[in-house]
């Protein structure tokens, strides 16, 4: 027994020693679990930064305190491991991050928890964004999303309380931000999977992706048109400020697994006798039925089909030569803004001449 106690003690001792040894010349980053050398650090992050350290197998990370900045650059993802909820750089207070190109993809928590950051700006190569890339960034105030990002994550900006701008590039084939909805769209199936306090729901939205408003603390109210088909799972889920809810579709889907698509907080509107009523009352959330009657989108004069009638009845009614009842304002609301404005009138005559 004492034979094998003094080998395992050496054992440690000469494992200590080696680890003492190596660690002159090598730096850990936790969060990575793996080492590199500082070379190969220096010349991604030059110029002396206040801290540094790694943040994927080949991608680095630099704080530089005098302009409250953090860059990130190298090749591949950001990796954070398995189990690191929050990135080691989160515990500087930068103001700007700026990510070099070369970096293909945040995997979770990338940005989690980087409380003070204002404004991120993200490379031309970057392809995907993690779940909770940016969780907590509470001081983020808008964001652009690259032409190359093909895959976003949920929870992308939970609890970002101040952000407000949400733009995907124009060439950006597979998300989009049409009319300017301050939020993201999965193209090819029109749903909307990321939003903010400040998102407007456009007319050709047809749903709302599994927790795509999911723990926005800053919204207020919103909209869902008529041509809002689903919601998904948790698409509302912990909005605490959420107080008022319109639902304009007498049919639509509530795809919620546990009752919390939509929180308790909130004031639901809708059509007497409509699914979301049902859900209401399943789910003992508040409901209140709409005044008026359903009108599909776009129909302003209630003929049955949409036609340049209906824009030039929007047009009049901008020029006040013409009023419009409660649903008939509803229906011609198709930017989702809570009001009727020329932009409206063109999307009616946009759908016309087949550029949507």
């Amino acid at each position: 027994m004492k034979k094998t106690l003094c080998l395992l003690l050496s054992l440690v001792m000469i494992f200590g020693v080696s680890v003492s040894v190596s660690a002159v010349d090598i730096i850990v980053n936790p969060g990575y679990h793996a080492t590199y050398d500082e070379a190969s650090l220096n010349q991604a992050i030059p110029a002396n930064p206040t801290a540094k350290g790694r943040c994927g197998k080949d991608v680095y990370w630099g704080y530089y305190e005098d302009t409250k900045t953090l860059i990130i650059a190298g090749e591949g993802e950001i990796d954070l491991g398995a189990w690191i909820r929050q990135p080691e750089y989160s515990a500087y207070p930068f103001e700007k991050a700026v990510v070099g190109e070369g970096v293909t993809g945040f995997k979770e928590n990338a940005f989690t928890r980087c409380h003070y950051v204002k404004e991120i700006t993200l490379p031309d190569s970057l392809e995907i964004i993690g779940n909770y890339t940016f969780f907590e960034c509470k001081s983020l105030e808008s964001i652009i999303i690259p032409a190359n990002v093909n895959s976003i994550g949920i929870g992308v900006f939970a609890h970002c309380n101040s952000l407000e701008k949400v733009k995907v590039d124009k060439s950006n084939p597979v998300f989009d931000s049409r009319y300017s909805c301050n939020g993201i769209v999965r193209t090819d199936i029109n749903t909307l999977i990321c939003g903010c306090k400040n998102t407007k729901i456009p007319y050709s939205v047809t749903s709302i992706g599994a927790m795509a408003f999911g723990y926005c603390d800053e919204l207020t109210a919103i909209r869902l048109h008529a041509s809002v088909e689903s919601v998904n799972n948790m698409a509302f889920e912990s909005c605490a400020k959420l107080s008022k809810i319109n639902v304009y579709n007498p049919n639509v889907r509530i795809n919620d697994v546990m009752g919390s698509a939509i929180p308790s907080t909130a004031t639901i509107y809708g059509y007497k006798g409509s699914t979301i009523q049902t859900y209401a009352n399943n789910n003992k959330k508040i409901f209140k039925s709409l005044s008026g009657q359903y009108i599909p989108m776009g129909d302003v004069d209630n003929d049955s089909r949409m036609s340049v009638l209906d824009a030039t009845s929007i047009q009049m009614y901008i020029a006040e030569l013409k009023t419009l009842t409660t649903s008939e304002t509803r229906c011609a609301d198709m930017d989702g803004d809570w009001s009727v404005t020329v932009i409206d009138a063109t999307a009616i005559q946009r759908i016309l001449a087949e550029l949507e």
